[in-house]
């Protein structure tokens, strides 16, 4: 995952996300962020297709991360899901996948399908790593706790950790767990959530 500013497409509709990619590509952005759940990866695939065959930039130059929607949780969705992405994508291989919440939902009564769904589609991602299908997986909106839980049955050490983080929600603990672990932080929201009304006029931010 390069040190760099991404492109994040979350609210994008997939034909307007065509249009941004290749201007985002154009103005020398090179990480680009989608899931399964925006809708718009096939908009970003054509405008990836597009700018490698024009020569306009070249596929190891670009990496894109995409999300497992909590619907298709579970061993075969994921596998199956993650198919579709790539093919919507139009890529061989994807730079990283993450499943995008910890559960299916917040309520106690989840808790224990919750738990077994991580585990399930973990070792789905594991095995589309093996297969080369995925180059990288990491996890997103896992707290310590998922973190922890997770690293008991990993085979494979997650790359990356997707959370938000920002002046407003520094999240201190979960990233030197990462930093600890050798876990890549991957922060969204970077000028602050939809918690943080009119936070990009704040003083810290100008």
């Amino acid at each position: 995952l390069p040190l760099t500013v991404g492109l994040g497409t979350c609210l994008v509709s997939d034909k307007d996300v065509t249009r941004q990619v290749t201007t985002a590509l154009e103005c020398g952005y090179r990480v680009i962020d989608t899931a399964q759940r925006y809708g718009n990866e096939e908009g970003i695939g054509r405008a990836l297709s597009a700018a490698f065959a024009e020569g306009r930039v070249k596929r190891d130059e670009v990496f894109v991360t995409t999300k497992v929607w909590p619907a298709n949780y579970g061993y075969k969705k994921t596998i199956e899901s993650v198919k579709e992405s790539a093919k919507k994508l139009g890529l061989e291989s994807i730079d990283l996948v993450l499943p995008h919440w910890p559960g299916i939902g917040t309520e106690i009564e989840l808790a224990q399908q919750n738990a077994i769904l991580r585990q399930q589609t973990w070792k789905a991602l594991e095995d589309l790593q093996r297969d080369g299908l995925v180059k990288q997986i990491g996890v997103s909106n896992y707290n310590e706790r998922h973190l922890g839980e997770l690293l008991d049955y990993a085979e494979i050490r997650p790359m990356a950790s997707q959370f938000e983080i920002h002046p407003f929600n520094t999240r201190e603990k979960l990233v030197q767990m990462c930093q600890d672990l050798g876990i890549r932080v991957n922060g969204y929201s970077p000028l602050g959530g939809k918690g943080n009304p009119n936070q990009v006029t704040d003083q810290l931010l100008q």
